[in-house]
């Protein structure tokens, strides 16, 4: 019997090692991500991971790569993804994936904003393949803010149904005098590891689940209070914050 035992034991990690290994083996996309991610060539994992979602996979592998890419982000955050310069009419990228929570409702935003020394006709996000991610969206312009550069913020946000799905994205990016900038994005479902919620309708709470990421930005709370009517919604007061504490409330004025 102990014999027996020990034996299905050993057939039981051999087949585990087998299926684990199979990820490291051939010359498919998703092997050489793998690969790559063990020699620390995150640049060309990246590029192999967007490969891999443009076949399309199945679902098994859609969670697999996406856990991927997310031990990947504890490398660098995602700095090593890329070593090609922005060009030269651009300062920075960022892409927000935002969630409003008030008493009893949940809403979504996709924001995408650069800073650009040239003036820009458009700002589009599409979800591969040649999928808008929303029908609800709106470009604005914030003009320089130190009021000598000639930079200004340029861009668009999308309202959602629900969060972004996780996958291959392409970010587009247009000039007046046509010239044009393009990035493939990857967006992925990070469990969090803080989350806010709302404790009661005058109480909302702040919980931490497990350690930051280092490498990256920390979360940023916006909070807003609102006299609502039939009339109309005014804001009367607001507060920005850090999710860095363990704990933290506060309540309606």
């Amino acid at each position: 019997m102990v014999n027996a035992r020990k034996l299905a034991i050993i057939a039981l990690l051999s087949a585990s090692t087998s299926v684990g290994a199979d990820w490291f083996e051939g010359t498919s996309t998703i092997s050489q991500a793998h690969k790559h991610l063990l020699n620390n060539d995150l640049e060309s994992m990246f590029q192999s991971l967007v490969e891999e979602w443009q076949q399309q996979p199945s679902k098994s592998i859609r969670s697999h790569i996406n856990k991927l890419f997310l031990q990947s982000l504890s490398v660098d955050c995602g700095k090593g993804y890329s070593s090609q310069p922005l060009p030269d009419w651009v300062e920075n990228v960022v892409v927000k994936q935002q969630t409003i929570q008030s008493p009893g409702r949940d809403t979504y935003l996709s924001t995408i904003e650069l800073d650009s020394n040239k003036v820009v006709s458009e700002i589009s996000l599409k979800r591969w393949v040649d999928k808008r991610v929303s029908n609800d969206s709106e470009f604005y312009i914030n003009g320089s803010s130190d009021g000598v550069t000639d930079v200004a913020t340029y861009g668009i946000r999308y309202n959602l149904a629900s969060p972004l799905e996780v996958g291959l994205y392409r970010l587009d990016v247009s000039l007046v005098n046509g010239d044009s900038w393009s990035q493939w994005l990857i967006l992925t479902n990070q469990p969090l590891k803080q989350t806010v919620r709302w404790s009661s309708k005058d109480k909302w709470q702040v919980e931490k689940n497990a350690l930051l990421n280092p490498y990256c930005p920390l979360p940023n709370l916006k909070l807003g209070f609102l006299t609502i009517s039939m009339a109309n919604t005014r804001k009367y007061g607001g507060r920005n914050m850090n999710l860095t504490t363990q704990q933290h409330s506060t309540q309606k004025v």
